[in-house]
């Protein structure tokens, strides 16, 4: 059951599982991009060491705003999108005021 559709707010951290299980994740309504509006997507709140995430150079702060090239509003739906993905795993995400790509193995 999705408690989200019913209007119950989304927890505060979500742990990430499959290929994101070393992955922390929380919601980010919105945040100020440079230069041109708004932003939402998945805050990285933490990053397992040694961790596939890791390695691939996702980090804390880190906001992910698509996985396997489909547009995410909030860390519930990055992690559904992830579970069903097939490797490598494709994050975009926005760090430091600029959009980059992931690939997770």
């Amino acid at each position: 059951m999705d408690l989200t559709s019913q209007g119950v707010p989304p927890p505060a951290q979500v742990a990430g599982t499959g290929v994101l299980t070393s992955v922390t994740l929380g919601d980010l309504e919105r945040i100020t991009a440079t230069g041109n509006g708004k932003v939402d997507g998945a805050i990285v709140l933490t990053v397992g060491e040694g961790s596939s995430a890791a390695d691939a150079g996702l980090a804390a702060g880190d906001v992910i705003l698509s996985v396997d090239q489909q547009i995410v509003h909030s860390s519930l739906e990055a992690l559904a999108i992830a579970q069903r993905a097939a490797l490598p795993l494709l994050l975009g995400v926005y760090r430091d005021g600029g959009m980059y790509f992931l690939a997770i193995r």
